[in-house]
């Protein structure tokens, strides 16, 4: 007896074809066997909209570790944060700086504003005015990260104590 899945089936598909794309884009089946220690046909499954088996959460860290680490964006994640109703951004290395980070974002936002303003000034906001203020939003939403990550500051490198003489 099948176990009924508590996904809908565009989500099953959705996140099989997913993990199917990063698979053949990062070099195929051979390569992701290499990297998750799986076999190819098990990795199949983990595609095959078919087949029950979805990829266990280790498999696609793995997968997308190197698939980002090789200069692709992940694929599976954002996928899984979407449907929970969550979008997924990258986090880039903290500077520091937290003065010129809170001012990229102050500025974002008050181009976002100006750019809103303008679009609805002549009552109708048409798909180029919406396309915009999107690129302006997901600009600030880049540059609010980036404030996040300054104030944890600098990645740090952990150093052992000497050993007392």
């Amino acid at each position: 007896m099948a176990k009924e899945s508590l996904l809908a089936p565009w989500q099953r598909s959705g996140l099989k074809v997913a993990f199917a794309t990063m698979v053949e884009r990062f070099g195929g089946y051979d390569v992701a066997a290499m990297v998750t220690g799986k076999s190819i046909s098990t990795l199949h499954g983990y595609g095959n909209v078919h087949v029950d088996a979805f990829a266990p959460i280790d498999t696609v860290v793995l997968m997308e570790r190197a698939w980002v680490g090789s200069g692709g964006l992940p694929l599976v994640s954002p996928l899984l944060a979407r449907q929970i109703g969550y979008i997924q951004v990258p986090v880039p290395e903290g500077s520091g700086e937290v003065s010129r980070a809170a001012a990229a974002v102050v500025r974002e936002a008050a181009e976002l504003v100006a750019t809103h303003v303008e679009a609805v000034a002549d009552g109708n906001l048409c798909d180029a005015d919406r396309a915009e203020i999107a690129a302006h939003c997901d600009a600030l939403i880049d540059r609010a990260t980036r404030l996040r990550a300054a104030l944890a500051g600098p990645k740090l490198t952990l150093v052992s104590k000497p050993e007392a003489a």
